[in-house]
């Protein structure tokens, strides 16, 4: 299809498309191409491109202008998706799918060749506004080795009724995603997380390489980049010379795990281990960004908090250019737990609990740092002896677990 408008109407019958292919040899080649929408409509019941299995390629294309009870491009199990220097803007996604995936583009690719590019694509004012909705623009699966890059891409005033207001990324059983030189403008995640960006990494790896962008996106947990990962496999996320700038995470009242982590929030399940270098924020700029709760910038939930920010030297994973001298200490906040556990917790438990992560590499701030049991496991016991006009003092350092079980079964 090439120098071809459509112009997609309404014809009554629910899930039909535009154009359909389910052939694992087929190719679909789209280039220099308008798609718009029957204007009449209130809202258009068909998809632009249903495709199973086989290869297509998006080239110069714009798709403007949609009210869409679907996502616009559906695409299962491609061995190649390619989606370059394309426009996609105005799009509303008004209906609930089997997965609550996407307001303009869903993309699962499940195959160990499977691989997907786009580049240089614009993605402005795309929504899926239902409560549940995950990926305001796009809504991506990968697994089994697959890979992603996206490059040159961006998402403008995207919104996700739930979480990944510009993209969600699930990432299974060794698939990769890399983002270079993508912006995430003034996106939103109403209901739930990611503002910008929602990742799920089991097994996987996600990179955010070099002149990577989140401006002024929000969300109720991780304002730009809520980040969901699993450490009990060989999972790597990195940050390399990104931005995160005037990011925010609002408070719910229904939820008091919420307004945390401006620009970014980790969660974890398992334990972490440090030495594997799996988790690498070192180029995470920083500047602006604000949370309702704590955590102006960073919000880490993971049981070996402590072991991550001790690792190499001072910080130096984990506080991008956070400096100790200028910076706030409410930038980089965490709590050791589990994220399903964090989750149950009252306000009162997590302010007791979470730390300035500075704290953990740092003895600068000690007059403001939390030492919490489990993380500062010693207790300094002082015995003072009075026999006559004589004083004996006795110093004793002995384990916090120790002396606490010992004192209880006194």
């Amino acid at each position: 299809f090439n120098y071809i408008e459509f112009v997609v109407t309404d014809v009554g019958n629910h899930g039909l498309s535009v154009i359909t292919e389910d052939k694992a040899t087929a190719i679909i080649i789209i280039t220099n191409c308008i798609v718009t929408s029957d204007t009449t409509a209130s809202s258009i019941n068909r998809i632009f491109i249903k495709q199973d299995l086989g290869k297509l390629s998006l080239n110069n294309i714009t798709v403007i202008d949609f009210i869409s009870e679907k996502g616009i491009i559906i695409n299962d199990d491609a061995t190649e998706l390619l989606i370059a220097n394309s426009r996609i803007e105005n799009i509303t996604r008004s209906d609930v799918g089997q997965y609550n995936e996407a307001g303009a583009v869903q993309i699962r690719i499940t195959g160990s060749t499977g691989k997907l590019n786009v580049v240089g694509t614009r993605f402005i004012g795309c929504k899926s506004i239902e409560s549940n909705s995950l990926g305001g623009g796009i809504y991506l699966y990968l697994e089994n080795s697959a890979q992603g890059t996206f490059y040159g891409v961006s998402f403008r005033e995207c919104e996700a009724g739930k979480s990944g207001g510009g993209l969600f990324a699930q990432l299974n059983q060794n698939a990769s995603l890399t983002l270079t030189g993508c912006l995430f403008g003034s996106c939103k995640s109403l209901n739930g997380n990611g503002g910008g960006l929602y990742a799920v990494l089991n097994d996987a790896q996600l990179k955010i390489n070099e002149y990577c962008d989140f401006i002024q996106c929000s969300a109720q947990n991780g304002g730009a980049v809520y980040a969901n990962i699993n450490f009990q496999q060989a999972t790597q996320f990195t940050i390399k010379e990104t931005l995160f700038n005037e990011c925010t995470a609002t408070s719910s009242q229904s939820s008091d795990y919420t307004g945390r982590g401006g620009a970014i929030f980790l969660a974890g399940t398992g334990d972490y281990s440090a030495s594997s270098n799996g988790l690498n924020l070192k180029g995470m700029k920083i500047y602006k960004n604000t949370a309702d709760k704590s955590g102006q910038s960073l919000y880490a939930v993971m049981t070996k908090l402590s072991e991550w920010c001790q690792y190499g030297t001072a910080g130096e994973y984990v506080k991008g250019n956070y400096s100790e001298s200028n910076s706030n200490i409410n930038e980089l906040v965490g709590i050791a737990d589990y994220i399903d556990q964090f989750e149950k917790l009252p306000i009162d438990q997590i302010e007791d609990k979470q730390q300035y992560l500075e704290c953990y590499w740092s003895d600068s701030k000690d007059n403001i740092c939390i030492k919490s049991q489990s993380d500062f496991p010693w207790k300094l016991v002082i015995i003072i002896i009075a026999s006559g006009v004589a004083l004996i003092i006795i110093i004793i350092i002995v384990s916090q677990q120790q002396f606490t079980s010992q004192y209880e079964n006194s």
